[in-house]
Order: C-alpha cells, then structure tokens, then sequence
C-alpha cells in the first residue's frame, strides 16, 4: 500500500520519468548492440524475432529491479556512488537472469550479444540520467559541476567578440546553445570512458615506452586553468627528460626520444581523457594554458575560460603554436561565439588534418615565455581588438 501511495503522491512525476529514461535507454542498448555486431540493416531475421521476444521480458526485469533498488526515487541534482553501484547491479542482474532463462522463453541469445548489451546498458543509462540532470541544472541556470549558481554560464545567454562587446543571443539561439551543452557535457563523459577503454592498450605501451627510454615517472602533471578560472591538475604522457625544469626559460626544453614521437603526433595527450570522464575538461575548447597565461590577461582575454577547457580548439585546429597568442585568445572567443555541434564537428576534423602535419605540434618554453610576455606587456584592450583571427 506504501509504493502505491508513493506512486500517487508527488514522488510519481519522478518514478515515471525515470522509467521513461530506463525504457529510452533499453531501446538504445538493444540499436547500438545490434548495429556493433552485426552492422546496420544486417540483423538477421531470425535474431530480430529473438530480440522482439525476449524485449518485453528485459524491459519489465529492467523496471522491476531498478524500482527495487530504488533507482527510480533517485535525487534529481546528480549521480550518486551508491546509484552508480545499483544501476551496475541492476544491469549484470537482468542480463544473467536473460541469458540463464532464454532457453525456457523459446529464444537464443548470442553471448557476445548479451555481454554487449550489458555495457551499453549501463553506459546509457548512466549517459541519460547525467544529460537528463545536465538538462535540469542548466536551464535553472545552475552550474552543473557544482550547486552554487555561478556567472561563467552565462556564454548561454551572452558572448563576448574580440572587440570586448557583449552582444545578447536572440532566444531561440539560448535554446539550441542550452541544448548542446547538454548534448556536448553527456558525449563528452560517454565517449571520454569508451576512448580511454579503447585506447588503454596504446596507453599501456606508451608508459612501458616512456619507462624502458630513461626509467622516469610516466606522468607529467601540471596545474592549468579550468572553467570559471579555477586549477586543476593536468597529467600528460612525460616527453622531457627527467632533469628538465619547465620553468627554468633560460634553457631549452629537453625531449626524450620517445617524447619527440609523442609530442609530434599528439599522444602524450592521451591521459587528458581523465580529465574529460570527471568533467574537468572537454573534447573540444579553449586549451587549458598554465595560470600564469590568466593572470596577465585582461577582463576580455578572461571570456575564454567561461566554458570548459578542451583536448583540442579552434586556435589549434586553424594554427596550433604557429600563430600569436592574442590570435589564439580570438579564435577562443569566437569558438563560444558560435558555440555549436557544426563548429565542433569541424573542428575535430581541422584537427586531425592539423597533427598529420605536425606543423606547429611543439609549442616549447621559448613559445610560452614570449606568449606569457606579450600578455604582460599588452596595450590594454587594444592589441586583442587589432590582430582579427579571420
């Protein structure tokens, strides 16, 4: 009698929503599954009969057992441990259950289709409630790493050009910007956990690389500038030598021969998926530059870090270190100005064509001593406005 009350008192609005989410993201387990181990438009007729058999009896395991584990009264703000824990347990169980009773339902499941769907499962679930939460927090206006309401979100409503006029987006602009941040925050975690599982045998070999060349610490971490002007510590496949001191600028900065190679094509930055998976960073944004670069800039220069810092930019994506650094903040600038899924998609394919050929891959002390300088030295408000990135 208690669930049936709770179920007709306010708690209902959120038991079905998240319901709702649990059905969407069965359906999208199931496509992606299918899709992976059979290709698109491929499924055999056969399997398709199995799939449409065995659905129903998934999608009310899948209910019942999320209901029982409470996943369906979960808070609305974020993604707890515990929930975490349940929606794994939730997942691993159904699927057991479906691969121990499929026999008796008059259906033949492939392993490899069950351990699949197993993964998907848990990472879209994860991946719509986190969007879902992203959604809510965003649109009240609340900053989605944190429960303070802060400024920095407000490049939804506004921007900053490099001339340092703040123009007001029109509404229906705040809508589909409100919309991709929710979309760009959710793939960002997904796709930041899938890279890392895809890529830890390249990561593997790299640190036994970086080991066996000079017998040095794998990492290299530094403090950099995030969202909002706050640090936080950047790690990076190690490319110097274990005696070279990043911030000594009378000497020059000295690679290790398997550095050259990492630095050259970008895989040092590998270990950057962390940053993303936790929501520190990006796949695509302003790169995140050591706090002496923000210290020495001006109000307008700042503009560049109200949005998450990311693995690659538009300012690498056009010059990467071969063009100046108020040229770089004016990419950056223009990047939130046009804050879009075109823009990013583009961006990730100037990239690629960027680090293939390798031009401007080493920025170096020297580069960022007279970047650092040009900011220290800069005539206020004037140089930012004079060097155009187009």
């Amino acid at each position: 009698m208690k669930k049936i009350k709770d179920f007709l008192s306010k708690k209902s609005t959120r038991v079905v929503l998240f319901m709702i989410l649990d059905i969407f993201s069965i359906a999208m387990a199931i496509i992606t599954t299918l899709i992976i181990t059979y290709g698109i438009g491929k499924t055999p007729g056969d399997m398709v009969r199995n799939i449409l058999g065995i659905t129903p009896v998934i999608l009310l395991l899948t209910l019942t057992v999320n209901e029982l584990l409470g996943l369906h009264t979960s808070v609305w703000e974020y993604t707890s441990l515990p929930e975490f824990i349940n929606i794994v347990i939730a997942n691993v169980s159904v699927n057991l259950f479906v691969f121990s009773i499929q026999g008796i339902w008059g259906v033949k499941l492939p392993n490899k289709f069950l351990y699949l769907h197993c993964i998907f499962m848990i990472l879209f679930t994860l991946a719509i409630r986190y969007s879902y939460r992203v959604y809510r927090r965003i649109m009240k206006g609340v900053n989605y790493m944190n429960k303070r309401k802060l400024k920095d979100e407000e490049y939804i409503k506004e921007y900053c050009d490099i001339n340092g006029n703040i123009t007001k987006r029109k509404f229906n602009k705040q809508i589909r910007v409100k919309l991709f941040a929710v979309i760009k925050y959710t793939c960002d975690r997904l796709f930041s956990i899938i890279g890392l599982i895809i890529a830890s045998p390249i990561m593997i070999i790299i640190a036994i690389a970086i080991k066996l060349d000079d017998g040095g610490p794998v990492y290299f971490k530094q403090e950099r500038t995030g969202k909002g002007g706050s640090t936080f510590t950047l790690r990076k496949f190690r490319s110097m030598s274990v005696n070279n001191d990043v911030h000594n600028f009378s000497k020059a900065d000295q690679h290790t021969r398997v550095g050259k190679f990492l630095r050259k094509t970008s895989l040092d930055e590998l270990p950057q998926l962390f940053a993303i998976a936790s929501g520190k960073m990006s796949f695509i944004g302003p790169r995140p530059w050591i706090p002496d670069y923000y210290i020495n800039m001006n109000k307008v220069q700042r503009q560049r870090y109200i949005v998450r810092p990311g693995l690659t930019g538009l300012a690498q994506a056009k010059g990467r270190n071969n063009i100046s650094i108020f040229k770089k903040i004016n990419y950056d600038l223009i990047y939130i100005q046009n804050y879009s899924l075109i823009q990013d998609i583009l961006i990730i394919f100037w990239t690629i064509q960027s680090v293939l050929t390798g031009k401007g891959a080493d920025a170096g002390k020297n580069t960022i001593k007279k970047e650092i300088d040009d900011l220290k030295h800069q005539e206020p408000l004037k140089k930012l406005a004079k060097e155009g990135a187009y």
